[in-house]
């Protein structure tokens, strides 16, 4: 038979001659090897092949040259049983190439559409473009790479607006830049929080597959609850919903409304061209008992619309029905519904700023700086005069359901724990203490003596005397000797922004007590730039508050004058109102009061409202969002009832569920954490031992010790842990957003780290 590739050449045996094996020789064994091909090819260049004792062949690829020029193609399968090191999964895809795709480069996260559109970039505003694949990590004339899992290395700026990454920190997909990405997690409402790249350098990072989690998921039903929001749902395809229902409207909601009824639609037709669309409609008041209502058309009003989210079919609408808003409905002031709100007239607004007491029309929100507004959405139907005008009374007795605008005002967030928190704070000179409040100590010269003390008392667990519920109030000590200079002694509250309520009418509310009867403070307010003070005015004129030794509420109604602009970083402006207790030390001393005597003044349930003519209820709002707002200035990860130094390690391994972590990687000794909420500027930092307490140090669980003491024992493969004596052992990199944390001495690869986190960004005093 003809010789070929498959052609098995049979053994010899015993009983072979010469010739035989002369015949195999030639025929067989020559005609075969003429068969094979012969390259170049050298040991350790290209493919070695080895066989062991079992005759088995192992193949290595590469040798000691570990390089192929050309691609392979495997027909079987492949099996490694050593480590393999593969850069990362890529594929190729079409329709994207170089010079002719504007918008897409290194590092864009990608989507794919459809088999007609193909690819596009990706973009976290909402579910569907926010379902990214990929990373595109190559751009050739022929075609795109997208990485899908892996790491990848270049120039990342085009997509990080201009910036190169930060070694350590995560990278979200962008949900305002399309194709971009950043540090900042979106946490809007609608948006979509996609995490799609590690840093590995400032040019190479690691790309994940991570689930999506979308904020605020429209699944929820219509009418369902959400804290201050509810959400709802409407048919996309009716007439006039997308120019009517826009972000900031106001809505209003009755089912018994007939879509179909001739006097309904004229109704709505003749006051507003407004439309009805499953029983809600812009909102507008109007006093008269008309159709289709039997009553006042106000009294329907729900919230504002906050996002709108276009889900095909369907838009879902977010729609704050009381509570703080960040929106901006104009300049501060108080807002009521406009009675003559016409959809179709230029300029018609539907929410209208006056400080009337007569306005024809419902109180709907305040804002009180340039992006806040409470919704408070007054219950109240008013009473009618002479032509039926609405008018708000102010009645004895009467009241109304608004918020108290101070965040802070019943004492319950007091973050900086050593200042009055759990004991009398007896220092004097200028002081943060509780969350958002503040003491300036203008008084100085005479003998230079002085007895200040501040302290945070809990009530008993059941007391009537002070409204609001709280469950804390403030003890104040002030005493000075004679001889002193100074005019002031102040203990406020802040509010943002300078300008905040300029030319506004406010009511501040409190209860207050004193040790000894008839001694008074001055309630007032003030505004800073900085630690400079731009004004300051008494809300009484000269007047005082004389206090009794019991628990007595005080209204106090005044006009906020308009500051000129001060011309300064708006980051550093603020407003401040309280107490002055410099009329006390006055009074004290004139009753010759000596030092240690206890005179002592309680302060509780203090509130600001947005309107002077009433006696509001005092409410303080949910502890969680007000401490959410306390964290633009100030951060703590040591819980409310824990106190800074606290000892949260459990025992040496374990830590309680308030204290930050991670484990350290060969690649990276940091770590980036994100603030709860932008702050209001870049921080200062400081870092705490969970184990210790130990100020500026952090515990190497895995070592059982502070990082500083770590010098000389080993760590993962027998590595020794060093901490110079005097050197900082972990480092911190602040920014508004969050703080890059590096260990930098003390630890070696898979350590874990516990520590505790204060982030200070609140107003210079």
């Amino acid at each position: 038979m003809p010789i070929t590739s498959t052609y098995q050449i049979a053994n010899l045996s015993a009983n072979t001659t010469f010739y035989d094996w002369f015949i195999k020789e030639n025929d067989e064994i020559i005609s075969k090897l003429n068969l094979m091909s012969v390259f170049s090819a050298t040991g350790g260049d290209g493919i070695l092949a080895t066989t062991d004792s079992s005759g088995l062949v192992t193949i290595v690829i590469g040798g000691t040259a570990a390089k192929i020029d050309t691609g392979l193609t495997f027909n079987g399968d492949i099996s490694f049983n050593g480590f393999v090191s593969i850069p990362n999964i890529s594929y190729k895809i079409t329709g994207i190439t170089t010079g002719s795709s504007a918008g897409f480069s290194f590092g864009s996260p990608v989507r794919f559409v459809d088999s007609s559109d193909g690819y596009t970039l990706a973009k976290a505003d909402n579910q569907e473009r926010a379902e990214s694949l990929g990373v595109i990590s190559r751009i050739t004339d022929t075609g795109t790479y997208v990485t899908v899992l892996g790491k990848i290395e270049g120039d990342f700026s085009g997509v990080n607006g201009g910036s190169a990454l930060s070694p350590g920190c995560f990278y979200f997909l962008s949900p305002s830049v399309t194709g971009g990405i950043s540090t900042t997690e979106p946490t809007n409402n609608g948006q979509v929080s996609k995490p799609v790249l590690l840093s590995l350098g400032s040019t190479a990072g690691l790309v994940l597959q991570y689930r999506g989690n979308y904020i605020n998921s429209a699944a929820a039903g219509a009418g369902t609850t959400g804290g201050n929001r509810i959400f709802i749902t409407i048919d996309s395809s009716l007439p006039g919903l997308t120019s009517q229902f826009t972000v900031g409207k106001v809505l209003s909601y009755n089912p018994a409304l007939d879509e179909t009824d001739t006097d309904t639609i004229n109704y709505f037709t003749n006051n507003g061209n407004r439309n009805l669309f499953n029983g809600w409609f812009l909102s507008r008041a109007t006093n008269n008992f008309e159709i289709p209502f039997g009553g006042r058309e106000e009294d329907f009003s729900v919230g504002i619309i906050t996002s709108i989210t276009d889900l095909g079919s369907v838009y879902a609408y977010e729609i704050a029905i009381a509570g703080n808003v960040e929106y901006s409905l104009g300049s501060p002031g108080v807002y009521y519904l406009n009675a003559d709100y016409d959809v179709d007239v230029a300029g018609s607004t539907q929410l209208i700023k006056s400080s009337s007491l007569s306005y024809n029309g419902k109180i709907f929100a305040i804002q009180y700086d340039v992006s806040n507004i409470v919704v408070v959405n007054n219950p109240r139907k008013g009473i009618f005069g002479q032509n039926n005008d609405f008018r708000l009374t102010s009645s004895a007795g009467s009241s109304v359901n608004t918020e108290n605008l101070l965040l802070n005002g019943d004492f319950s967030i007091w973050q900086r724990s050593s200042f009055g928190k759990n004991s009398a704070y007896t220092t004097t000179g200028n002081l943060i203490f509780a969350d958002m409040w503040r003491r300036h100590d203008g008084i100085s010269g005479g003998d230079g003596t002085k007895s200040y003390s501040i302290q945070r008392q809990a009530f008993a667990d059941i007391q009537s005397d002070v409204e609001g519920n709280p469950n804390y109030y403030l003890d104040v000590k002030a005493l000075g000797l004679s001889g002193e200079t100074g005019n002031n002694l102040l203990i406020g509250h802040v509010v943002k922004d300078a300008k905040s309520f300029n030319g506004q009418s406010l009511t501040l509310s409190f209860y207050a007590k004193c040790t000894y009867p008839d001694y008074v403070i001055q309630p007032y307010y003030a505004r800073y730039n900085g630690t400079t003070q731009i004004d300051f005015n008494n809300l009484n004129g000269e007047s005082t508050v004389s206090l009794t030794t019991s628990w007595q509420r005080f209204d106090i109604p005044f006009t906020i004058e308009t500051l000129p602009s001060p011309g300064s970083p708006l980051e550093n402006d603020y407003l401040e109102i309280g107490f002055d207790f410099y009329p006390l030390i006055e009074q004290a001393n004139a009753n010759s009061i000596p030092l240690g005597q206890n005179l002592v003044v309680s302060i509780s349930s203090v509130c600001l409202f947005g309107n002077q003519a009433y006696t509001f209820p005092h409410i303080h709002k949910d502890l969680n969002e007000r401490l959410d707002h306390c964290h633009h200035f100030y951060y703590s990860t040591y819980g409310l009832e824990e106190n800074v130094l606290d000892k949260s390690m459990l025992n040496d391994i374990d830590a309680n569920l308030t204290t930050k972590n991670h484990i350290i990687l060969p690649i990276n000794y940091c770590t980036y954490i994100q603030w709860p909420n932008e702050m209001r500027t870049t921080p200062s930092i400081t870092v705490y031992s969970p184990k210790t307490g130990y100020t500026g140090d952090a515990y190497n669980q895995t070592a059982t010790r502070d990082l500083r003491n770590c010098t000389g024992t080993l760590g993962y493969n027998a590595q020794r842990r060093v901490a110079k004596l005097g050197a900082s052992t972990i480092d911190t990199n602040p920014t508004k957003n969050g703080v890059k944390l590096c260990v930098s001495g003390g630890a070696v690869p898979y350590d874990n780290i516990f520590y505790h986190i204060i982030a200070d960004a609140d107003y210079p005093i």
